[in-house]
């Protein structure tokens, strides 16, 4: 996969170019931004979540668009992460999954919710590349069990937004 590519800051990384961080309004407005995102695709993707799992697996329009929204709050995740690793001078990640270990080494979060999203980092993957073959009863399993990880970062994230904002 893919590490962090925003503002061409991987590259930089790999040419061995150091890159001053500046914290500024537009940086902070950014990042509020993908943290709104990744909320309203909690909230949608927990939504879908409200029906029975009969339902849900029968349902075409259902879980297609569940597992949507379950790649979408996982990309908003790690666009998330990203941005404040960017932000914060730290390595560049050399996978979406390691954009998880990355805030674990710097202390940001901790191991296990860094190992449980790291989780959504790979089935993000499966969503992407694998959607022809999806088990829409993983997907639900993941609306009714696996959100607070997501919930969790968020709200680590509103403390860095809350953090920055004084």
């Amino acid at each position: 996969m893919r590490g962090w590519r925003g503002c061409g800051a991987g590259k930089q990384a790999k040419r061995g170019v150091q890159r001053e961080v500046q914290r500024t309004m537009v940086d902070q407005e950014i990042f509020s931004r993908r943290l709104g995102a990744l909320d309203a695709y909690l909230e949608r993707a927990e939504r879908l979540g409200e029906v029975n799992e009969e339902a849900f697996l029968a349902e075409p329009a259902v879980h297609d668009l569940a597992e949507r929204y379950l790649h979408l709050v996982a990309e908003a995740a790690i666009d998330v992460a990203n941005h404040w690793i960017a932000e914060s001078g730290l390595r560049t990640p050399e996978s979406n999954r390691d954009t998880f270990s990355v805030l674990e080494e710097a202390g940001a979060i901790d191991a296990n919710l860094a190992e449980r999203l790291r989780g959504w980092a790979g089935f993000r993957n499966v969503l992407l590349h694998q959607y022809a073959n999806v088990d829409h009863r993983v997907s639900y399993r993941a609306i009714q069990d696996e959100l607070g990880a997501l919930k969790e970062l968020r709200d680590w994230a509103l403390g860095v937004l809350d953090d920055d904002a004084v």
